[in-house]
């Protein structure tokens, strides 16, 4: 009896053993499995603990990621995992746990270059500058639909070129859950060279914007002018409506 007790002891180490130390390859080729063209090379550490260096779509590198897993949520039934995503000049990371069909997300930030927001925006004679910065302070979505959301963001420095040359100033957004279940939020400004008010809806189609803009200065005056609709009282007008896969529509000028 006391001998079956040490094998059961033997094995539970043994499995264990090989559950912490499990490379991280082994998790990857199952992620690999479920998305068509994705694949993971330079990948160290352990399914725990670990990163790929280069994460492919084709032939576009989509930069490193690396994870921690929380192994002491799984007795829970959840997957808790700290994730951290660089690719050039973008950045990402976060808390995700997904457990009984609920994907939940803490802490969520990322940052990018506004040339980012270039086809958002839909103004091709003017080129945007500067960095965006998204905190996603809380979230929660079960299957497709969002229950919680809480972020806001910050176009730093915004700046544009091309047909006119102006620094904007800071610009920024404020996101949440809706009454009625979407996602929408309010944009305005930070007292710089352009002002700006706004308000703004997101869904899993596309997204519709209006922007109130009017400039403090004589370069955003300019740029304004390539940007929306002049109102009667001064200023532009700017409407978005468009779909995350295809081209926005915008109001001729």
């Amino acid at each position: 009896m006391r001998r079956a007790w040490w094998v059961a002891a033997f094995v539970l180490v043994f499995v264990a053993a090989l559950l912490v130390f499990l490379p991280a390859s082994v998790a990857l080729r199952q992620v690999e499995s479920r998305v068509p063209g994705l694949r993971f090379e330079e990948v160290s550490g352990t399914v725990w603990r670990g990163q790929a260096g280069r994460a492919l779509i084709g032939m576009h590198d989509y930069g490193r990621l690396q994870w921690r897993v929380r192994p002491l949520a799984l007795l829970r039934g959840i997957l808790d995992v700290e994730l951290d995503w660089q690719g050039g000049d973008r950045h990402a990371r976060g808390r995700l746990a997904y457990g009984f069909g609920v994907l939940r997300a803490d802490a969520v930030r990322a940052e990018f270059p506004a040339t980012v927001l270039q086809r958002v925006l839909d103004t091709p004679a003017l080129q945007p500058h500067g960095r965006v910065e998204v905190n996603v302070a809380r979230a929660e979505f079960a299957g497709r639909e969002p229950r919680l959301l809480e972020g806001d963001a910050v176009w730093r420095q915004a700046a544009v070129s091309g047909a006119a040359r102006a620094a904007l100033g800071g610009i920024h957004a404020r996101f949440g859950l809706q009454p009625d279940g979407g996602i929408g939020g309010t944009l305005d400004d930070d007292g710089g060279p352009l002002a700006v008010a706004g308000d703004f809806r997101l869904d899993a189609g596309g997204y519709r914007a209006e922007l109130l803009l009017d400039a403090r200065d004589a370069a955003a005056a300019e740029a304004l002018q390539w940007v929306g609709q002049p109102l009667p009282g001064g200023g532009r007008v700017l409407r978005l409506d468009g779909r995350w896969l295809e081209f926005p529509r915008r109001e001729s000028r």
